[in-house]
């Protein structure tokens, strides 16, 4: 087994790699310029000076390698080879997820100000808004066929989004103290697989719940420590 060290990292965070494994990105919890390393080397290629403010997110492109990157006030779209970059203007609030369409043409984009935003990846234009949280957006999701979107944010409730249609059409909530902590599309776009406070894992068919057998009652400890630390960074 080889290790490498990350030259340059000098504190704990969370990794994110390129769509073909070859660059990593990490979003350092002391850091606020996010880097690019190379994964076989571990050598850092640049690091991306101008974010400013905490890092919050980062996520790759899934058929390049361009860089969304997230954190107070300051969303970013960056390419990791050349250094290039333009900023997603016209929001207000602290950015706390970005993610990439599928094919790489859209930015999804959700926010301390409950709103969720798709912008132009390639010149940053701000497409639509989609609101409909009452509470800061903590996690926004295209499905694999783009269609549609899933957003997730501290109101406790959770909605889908017809993208072609900035309105929602279907809105996932809990009564009682459990709070979501991740929705995801399975493959095919058809369902979504929700995970709560309380351990309870779902599958959500159209605007029906199936409750499934609770896998497990134990939280991940790294991922506790990493939301309470995301969650006092972009209070």
């Amino acid at each position: 087994c080889i290790r490498d060290r990350l030259e340059g990292a000098d504190s704990p965070g969370w990794a994110v790699f390129s769509h073909n494994s070859q660059l990593v990105t990490v979003i350092e919890m002391n850091g606020s310029d996010p880097g690019v390393w190379d994964v076989n080397t571990g050598k850092l290629l640049r690091r991306f000076e101008g974010h400013g403010l905490a890092l919050c997110m980062a996520s790759f492109s899934p058929v390049d390698d361009r860089i969304v990157t997230g954190g107070m006030a300051r969303c970013i779209v960056w390419n990791a080879r050349t250094g290039e970059q333009h900023k997603l203007e016209g929001f207000s609030g602290y950015t706390s997820s970005c993610r990439f369409s599928f094919d790489g043409r859209f930015v999804l984009t959700g926010s301390s100000d409950n709103i969720c935003r798709i912008w132009s990846a390639d010149s940053g234009e701000l497409i639509t808004t989609l609101q409909g949280h009452t509470g800061r957006i903590r996690d926004v999701r295209f499905s694999p066929d783009e269609s549609r979107i899933v957003s997730w944010a501290t109101d406790d409730q959770i909605i889908v989004w017809d993208t072609a249609k900035p309105k929602a059409n279907l809105m996932i909530s809990r009564r009682g103290p459990s709070r979501p902590l991740q929705a995801r599309w399975t493959i095919d776009s058809k369902n979504i697989v929700t995970a709560w406070a309380d351990g309870s894992i779902e599958i959500w068919r159209g605007a029906r719940s199936e409750g499934l057998p609770v896998f497990s009652r134990n939280r991940q400890e790294f991922k506790r420590q990493f939301d309470d630390w995301r969650d006092q960074v972009i209070r």
